[in-house]
C-alpha cells in the first residue's frame, strides 16, 4: 500500500493535544512516512482561533505552539484549495473536505459526531472517526 493522504478536523487535532487518546495515536501514526497530512492556511487559523476558547486545557504557550507543532511533527502540506464545497451543516467544516478534495486525500478525519461524520463519504474521501482511521491504517503499534 502507498502512502495514504488524509485530513485532520480541527476537533481531532484539539482533542489529542489536550486529551490524548485515539485522536492522539492519530497525530503520532501521521508522523510516519505512509501518512501524508495536508492542511490548508483556513484550517490552521480555525485551529489558531479554536485554541482561545477559555474552557480548553492550554496555556497561552501552547496555543501558540500547537499549530506549529501539529503542521512540523506530521510534515503537513499546505495548500489552498481551488474548489468551493456546501457539504455540512457549518461552513467552517466545509473548509476541511475542500482541503480533502483538492488533495485527493482517501481520509477526513473528524471527531464532529453530529455534523461532519453524518456524510460517510463525498467525491472519494471517506470522512471517518479517529477510531475508524487507525483501524483502516494500523495504528503503527
Amino acid at each position: 500500500m502507498g502512502a495514504v493522504t488524509v485530513v485532520f478536523d480541527t476537533n481531532v487535532i484539539v482533542s489529542a493535544a489536550g486529551f490524548g487518546g485515539v485522536p492522539e495515536r492519530c497525530l503520532v501514526r501521521s508522523f510516519e512516512d505512509d501518512i501524508h497530512v495536508v492542511t490548508s492556511q483556513e484550517a490552521l487559523d480555525e485551529l489558531e482561533r479554536v485554541l482561545q476558547y477559555g474552557r480548553l486545557p492550554f496555556d497561552e504557550d501552547a496555543r501558540d505552539d500547537i499549530p506549529w507543532a501539529f503542521r512540523h511533527l506530521t510534515g503537513a502540506t499546505v495548500i489552498e484549495p481551488d474548489v468551493s464545497l456546501d457539504v455540512f451543516d457549518d461552513s467552517d467544516d466545509d473548509r476541511f473536505i475542500e482541503c480533502a478534495v483538492e488533495a485527493n486525500a482517501e481520509y477526513l478525519v473528524s471527531g464532529d459526531e453530529r455534523h461532519v461524520q453524518t456524510v460517510d463519504s463525498f467525491r472519494g474521501v471517506s470522512i471517518v472517526s479517529p477510531r475508524e482511521f487507525l483501524a483502516a491504517v494500523g495504528d503503527g503499534e
